[in-house]
């Protein structure tokens, strides 16, 4: 998943599960749920490096641990003038981290999850590697209620409900919904390519990805 729906999607839980929260620990959150994202720098060094760091080493289990203890000390870091124990840092920061590695588990690419013990990926192939819509849902949950609020307050109307909280919680529901589709429409094309015989042979493997645009486009490999 690219950097941004990541960071949107933190942004998104941080204002429907923590709205009353200080900054900082909105700033940690973002930071928890696109920091697995550096290995991109790896393509600087060539494409066998990218290759061997891409979703590797900072997607594993070993590096989301150090991903959490780096967010709850940017945190701590970015508050420490109304410090917060650790403790409270560690589930928001947490459940950020864990969502960014959901998201890529949900693409094709695969997530080796068990590196450096094992270089086995892992992917559903529900997602593309760019999703429109799910950056759309986002933007709207986010930004659109800020909107209506502007206006709101403009009229004098005063709103007593966490700044963001219901926006981001349309938008988080919404998204459950769609990847649930997704996982529906994924499991439906690949049985419809599994029972047919091919040049007279059976298929061995059968694979469907999806398509950016429509939920209803697969690209089958048998």
């Amino acid at each position: 998943m690219d950097i941004a729906t990541h960071a949107l999607s933190s942004f998104a839980l941080a204002g429907a599960f923590f709205p009353r929260r200080r900054w900082p620990i909105f700033v940690g959150m973002i930071f928890a749920g696109t920091l697995a994202d550096i290995d991109y720098l790896s393509s600087l060094f060539g494409p066998a490096a990218y290759f061997h760091a891409r979703r590797t080493y900072t997607h594993s289990l070993l590096g989301l641990l150090a991903i959490i203890a780096a967010a709850v000390l940017l945190t701590r870091h970015l508050g420490k003038r109304q410090p917060e124990p650790a403790r409270a840092l560690l589930l928001p920061v947490s459940l950020a981290a864990i969502l960014h590695m959901l998201l890529d588990l949900l693409q094709s690419e695969g997530v080796a999850i068990f590196c450096p013990v094992r270089s086995t990926r892992w992917a559903a192939d529900w997602l593309p590697a760019i999703d429109p819509w799910i950056l759309t849902l986002l933007v709207l949950g986010c930004f659109l209620p800020e909107f209506f609020r502007l206006i709101t307050s403009e009229i004098g109307v005063k709103n007593k409900a966490p700044r963001g909280r219901n926006g981001a919680l349309v938008a988080l529901s919404f998204l459950v919904l769609y990847l649930g589709a997704r996982a529906i429409l994924h499991s439906s094309s690949v049985a419809s390519l599994d029972p047919h015989s091919y040049a007279g042979e059976s298929a061995r493997k059968v694979g469907a990805y999806p398509d950016s645009l429509s939920l209803f486009t697969w690209h089958g490999v048998i």
